[in-house]
């Protein structure tokens, strides 16, 4: 392949990723095209999740975890749901529910916040990211569950 077929084929590969980026700049989506590209989102982030516990399981073999083990496991952790809730933020929700939409995708954003102050709170019962799991399942994200 000559270098002008290849820099034609690399233009034409980042057009098609820009175009499928679901941004502000693209018309709004349906609340069910909204769901099901959020919903696959956050299932990707769910199996990422599992991945990353059985890697740390698998990385502890049987020896009892310390704190420093928990944190860096839990900082991994919300940087993987941060990854999750700016692809969120990237989808250009219905008029009608663009407010409702920013503001779960803030919540999530905002107990990512508070789980990177304090991350073995997780732990000790505080669920950081309880009220963005509720509105975001209360519109209908239901693989959205942090």
């Amino acid at each position: 392949m000559g270098k002008g077929n290849r820099i034609g084929l690399v233009a034409l590969m980042a057009a098609g990723a820009l175009a499928s980026c679901g941004g502000s700049e693209s018309e709004p989506l349906t609340k069910k095209e909204l769901l099901r590209q959020g919903n696959t989102i956050c299932a990707k982030f769910q199996q990422e999740r599992e991945e990353l516990a059985a890697e740390y399981v698998s990385r502890l073999q049987g020896n009892e975890a310390s704190n420093a083990d928990m944190k860096e496991a839990l900082i991994e952790l919300v940087e993987r749901h941060e990854e999750a809730s700016a692809n969120l933020r990237e989808l250009n929700p219905p008029e009608a529910d663009e407010a409702k939409v920013k503001r779960i995708v803030a919540e999530m954003q905002a107990a990512a916040d508070r789980a990177h102050r304090n991350p073995l709170g997780e732990f000790s019962g505080s669920n950081f990211f309880t009220k963005a799991n509720e509105e975001a399942k209360a519109y209908g994200f239901n693989q959205c569950v942090f």
